[in-house]
Formats: C-alpha cells, structure tokens, sequence
C-alpha cells in the first residue's frame, strides 16, 4: 500500500467566496463542547482590532480556521503585547492526518516574528476529548492558572537567559540560553529527562530554563551522559 501523501498546509485570508465554506466546517458532535462555531469566532473578530484569523486549507480543500488575540494588532499597543491562541480548529472529516500540526506550525512562525514575545498562551476545556495531549506534543506546558473555567497552557517562544540549572544551580552548559534561541542544537535534545526531575523545576522556569546533566542523570532513571 502507497502511504497517502502528506498535503501542503496553508493559511489563507477568507473572501466574500469562502466565508460560507468556513462557516459550514465542523468538529465531531463529540467535540463541539471545545470550540465555539465559526461563524461565531468571525462575528467576534469584527469587534475586536486584535483579532488575526486565517482559514486552514490542505493543498486547495478549505479544512480549518485558526483565530489568534493579538495585543500587537491594536491602535495603540500596550508596552508588552501578549497573543493567545483564540480558536483553532480542524473539520472532522480530515482530523488525524497531521493537518493541526502542520497548520499551527504556521501560526507559530508568525508570532516568532514578534522578537519579543516570550510565549503564545492558549486555554482548553478540560475533560472528554479535550485537546491537551495535541498541544503538549508541539510543546505547550500545563500552567495552574484558570481563565473562565478552562485550563491555560503557554509554549515558551525565547529561553530565558539562564545559564545555571534551575534545581542545583550549577551550569547547565545550555545552548539555547547562550544563544537567545531554541533554534540551536543543545545537549538536553537528546537527553530522557524525566517527568520526576522537571517537576522539581520552579513553575516559571519549566521549559525555558535547562537543568544540568548531573540533574538530569542522578534525579532520573537511565539519562545519557
């Protein structure tokens, strides 16, 4: 059997041609607790100057709509503009091809654009089908905060300048904090750290701050050097 191909994944601006298209894309019945319609996520961007939305399309088929709250965006930006992910979602009929991580791939190249954004935050409902596993796969970390009943995650953007290991405080020989950036090879890459040592991370830290391999190797079991 010849694996079925992988589509290109696009974010497109929606027309006076498209909208009906968008408006009729759905989630599982099981799902629709999780997300507000379309067309109600369109009717709230007309009232809000931070609202940045993009249609998801695989190769030339309408499948998605994604809907960001950008402080970047307003008349007036406040000093440090945050952005969350407002609404995402993909049509039932084409989940489970990788078309989600593919499309918030793209948005994630955007809010990098931003140089100094720290992180994108996002809220889910918690429970039946909830969308929590998704997100911690393309990096997104649990938080203890709450917004209106629904569990905030955040994917740090930058690390933080921390070149000590947030649980000993020796040296943490991290790459990315010395350069500014994740988009560097480092150690921890390809290190098993595991879920016993980062949860001795303070809560602020975790995932933007590396742990040093001494931690890493004596507070969890079987860490490469």
């Amino acid at each position: 059997m010849i694996p079925a191909k992988t589509p290109a994944v696009t974010l497109r601006t929606i027309t006076a041609q498209t909208v009906r298209t968008i408006i009729n894309l759905q989630v599982s019945p099981q799902q629709r607790h999780l997300v507000a319609p379309n067309a109600v996520s369109l009717a709230e961007a007309l009232f809000h100057p931070e609202a940045w939305y993009r249609a998801v399309y695989a190769d030339e088929d309408p499948v998605g709509f994604v809907m960001l709250y950008d402080e970047h965006l307003r008349p007036t930006p406040p000093a440090q503009p945050s952005v969350v992910l407002w609404r995402f979602m993909i049509d039932h009929r084409y989940q489970g091809r990788g078309i989600g991580r593919l499309a918030l791939q793209s948005v994630l190249e955007r809010v990098r654009g931003y140089p100094a954004l720290e992180r994108l935050e996002l809220s889910y409902v918690p429970g039946a089908q909830e969308p929590s596993g998704f997100y911690r796969r393309l990096g997104f970390l649990q938080t203890d905060r709450w917004d209106d009943g629904e569990r905030v995650m955040e994917l740090p953007l930058r690390p933080l300048k921390a070149d000590h290991c947030p649980i000993c405080g020796a040296p943490n020989g991290c790459a990315a904090s010395a350069c500014g950036t994740f988009d560097v090879k480092c150690w921890c890459a390809q290190a098993r750290i595991g879920a016993e040592v980062l949860a001795r991370v303070p809560e602020g830290l975790k995932g933007r701050a590396c742990v040093c391999r001494r931690c890493a190797q004596e507070l969890g079991p079987g860490n490469p050097a």
